[in-house]
């Protein structure tokens, strides 16, 4: 790739200050799906998702497409529609209420007390269960009455159009359920420790409970009697009729779907084309069946469950667990399955390879590299052909793979061992130095992640789990440092300086200036960060440190941090990456895809340019097609950059349109550019402002 130097030559500008520019970050959309942990109907034929991460979407063409309203802030136990179109939320500090789908909450009314669960019986008429018995309102919230047990927990509440509703006390220790609306109540006599229950439209209770020899059943009752009941091996998470005979049985933690003879209790799973775990269930006006899927959105079935057709259009926020980045720019993203965007994320397709594994990844020759419990392979023709690069090892379980400079490639390999004494897993370290040709057995040296493997701009060799070990002779010796006051090293980084980098437990950053042999610790960004990883980023000179409270990074000696959040509604951040031509790409927990309006290099024109008065024209030395002008506004306006030659020529102009205060940057076309001299002039509210040149050298 060419190297490009761009030279200010002389420097005249408008403001000393310096700051990023609002909204870093920019959300990408597209990717289909998100965790949908409930769904709800309204009799206007609306629909609403809800998301674990508290998204909340409608659809108003039953489901075709969806519309995201908002994120809810509050914390909540659970939600209910309440008179079509008003919402009620359990919060810390009571009912809740929102007449405009979510975006703003007010108080139910209900004295402050802690609420449990509540069960809608009309338009006026609400049972709240509580820390101190059944309240309810008559009056659509206007006043509550208490209704009796004042001091039993109600923990849970059902109930079905003609009035069963049936009461769990103190957490399913016991349960009572009346047929007049609460006006007497009769004891359920449960057969064990009941673990959930539902009430079918007619009125009939199914009950998920343990016996005393530990046996799990689910029974059919009619009032207190009995009809059948079936063992079971998980807790059933969703009961869901289809018709007067047959029901849907969605299975907690697995997600897997059996149908229900509900004249029998026999129980038979359905093989469906859902590739996730099923959340909840419910059934449409129509009689369609609406499954939430983990991080697919929503699907549909209109034969009883037998096929599902995903319809998620606009339901773009799921998790995100890995990124990954080609020598072409193409973003490959695990959202639970991969998809790949071949224009930086403004269209995505489905992806897979060839040959299953259990991960991939792409070295600088574009060649794929595949692991999984049989060895490692290697594809040089877009997955067409594998190769076998561990048929030596016997039946080798590759764990972790890391393809390092100057042919260097590390894998983790896991083989039977005793206890280590550890909480975690550790895994054997095989080296190749022939670009995986042959292997050799590192020392005992055991790691559990790729993480803590990394190399040098001088070939030497870095890995440890409870100390840090250095190889200067590409692993035929080792020479080990003791780090005090660290638990567990949990990654090594080196930067473009050979400075060795730590994120250690506990959670602290650790820098040695020496390979090695001396560590002093970083200051963290923010006290009680949970750290999630660090990522170097070379040509802008930056350490990002990821965080459970978002982005933040730092130049050169890493004592000075900033936040990089601006423009990020969910600041979890779960996964990270850096294209070719340096911008950046954060996944979420739950939130979805977010990507930087600018490359990471510009960052680094902080520093610089606080150092000045000017603008700068600053370049990736990565990037064939374009370099960057960073700029600062005393105060907002209409502006308009012009580049001209030295002959007087405009060979770049754009008109910005209005910018507030504060710092901008401009993305420069320079293909067509000519090595030279060159002028940039800064017009804003149709006055020059300022004027400075700069060298091209290409």
């Amino acid at each position: 790739m060419k190297r490009i130097l761009l030279l200010v030559l002389g420097i005249i500008f408008i403001s000393t200050t310096n700051a990023l520019p609002e909204n870093y970050w920019e959300f990408v959309s597209g990717l289909k799906g998100g965790s949908i942990a409930n769904i709800y109907f309204n009799s206007k034929g609306q629909i609403y998702a809800l998301t674990k991460s508290k998204y909340f979407f409608k659809s108003t063409d039953n489901g075709e497409s969806w519309q995201k309203i908002t994120r809810l802030y509050e914390k909540f136990s659970f939600l209910n529609i309440f008179q079509d179109s008003l919402f009620i939320i359990n919060s810390p500090a009571g009912l809740k209420i929102s007449s405009d789908e979510g975006r703003t909450w007010t108080d139910f009314g209900l004295p402050k007390r802690k609420v449990y669960s509540i069960a809608i019986l009309d338009d006026n008429t609400i049972y709240a269960g509580t820390d101190v018995g059944i309240w309810a309102t008559f009056d659509a919230g206007k006043s509550w009455v208490p209704l009796g047990f004042p001091t039993e927990i109600i923990s849970s509440m059902k109930f079905v159009p003609d009035s069963f509703i049936f009461v769990s006390i103190n957490n399913n220790s016991a349960a009572r359920f009346t047929t007049d609306r609460g006006k007497t109540w009769t004891d359920f006599a449960s057969p064990g420790n009941i673990l959930d229950y539902f009430i079918s439209p007619k009125g009939y209770f199914y009950i998920v409970y343990y016996e005393k020899n530990g046996s799990a059943y689910f029974s059919k009752f009619y009032r207190n009697e009995e009809i059948w009941k079936t063992n079971i091996y998980s807790s059933v998470k969703n009961l869901t009729f289809i018709n007067d005979s047959t029901a849907l049985v969605l299975f907690d933690f697995s997600g897997i779907l059996f149908v229900l003879n509900d004249n029998t209790g026999e129980l038979q799973q359905i093989e469906t084309n859902i590739k996730q775990s099923i959340l909840c269930l419910e059934v449409g006006k129509n009689g369609e069946i609406f499954a939430g899927v983990q991080n697919e959105g929503v699907f549909v079935s209109n034969d009883g469950g037998l096929s599902w057709i995903q319809r998620s259009q606009g339901i773009d926020v799921c998790n995100i667990y890995s990124i990954k980045v080609d020598s072409k720019g193409y973003v490959y993203v695990n959202k639970g399955n991969w998809v790949r965007s071949k224009d930086k994320g403004n269209n995505w397709e489905e992806f897979s390879l060839s040959k299953e594994g259990n991960d991939f990844f792409f070295d600088n020759q574009d060649r794929i590299w595949v692991v999984d419990n049989n060895g490692v392979f290697r594809s040089t023709d877009n997955g067409a052909n594998w190769e076998n690069l561990t048929q030596g090892f016997n039946s080798p379980k590759v764990q972790f793979l890391k393809i390092l400079r100057d042919s260097i490639v590390v894998i983790g390999l896991e083989y039977f061992r005793a206890d280590t004494n550890l909480d975690y897993k550790v895994f054997d370290v095989f080296l190749s130095t022939d670009d995986g040709r042959s292997w050799q057995k590192t020392p005992p040296f055991q790691l559990s992640t790729s993480n803590q493997v990394a190399i040098d701009s001088k070939s030497n060799l870095y890995l440890g789990e409870l100390s840090l070990n250095k190889s200067t002779d590409f692993g035929k010796s080792w020479t080990n440092y003791q780090i005090n006051d660290i638990v567990r090293i949990l990654q090594i980084l080196t930067d473009k300086y050979d400075n060795v980098i730590l994120y250690v437990l506990p959670n602290k950053v650790m820098v040695s200036q020496d390979g090695g042999k001396t560590f002093s610790n970083v200051p963290a960004p923010t006290s009680g960060d949970d750290f999630i990883s660090l990522y170097y980023e070379p040509s802008s000179e930056t350490l990002f440190l990821l965080s459970n409270y978002g982005v933040y990074y730092s130049h050169f000696d890493y004592q000075n941090w900033k936040p990089l959040n601006e423009g990020m509604e969910c600041i979890g951040v779960t996964a990270f990456a850096v294209d070719k031509d340096g911008y950046l790409y954060a996944g979420t927990g739950g939130c979805g895809l977010y990507k930087s309006k600018y490359p990471a290099y510009y960052l680094s024109t902080e520093d610089y340019s606080s150092k000045s008065k000017g603008g700068i024209i600053f370049d990736p030395n990565k990037n064939d097609s374009e370099a960057w002008l960073s700029f600062n506004l005393e105060k907002g306006g209409i502006v308009e950059v012009s580049v001209w030659n030295i002959f007087g020529e405009k060979v770049f102009f754009k008109n910005l349109g209005y910018l507030a205060e504060g710092s901008h940057f401009l993305p420069i076309e320079k293909r067509n550019l000519a090595n030279g001299v060159y002028i940039v002039s800064i017009i804003t509210n149709k006055v020059l402002e300022t004027t400075f040149p700069f060298l091209l050298i290409k």
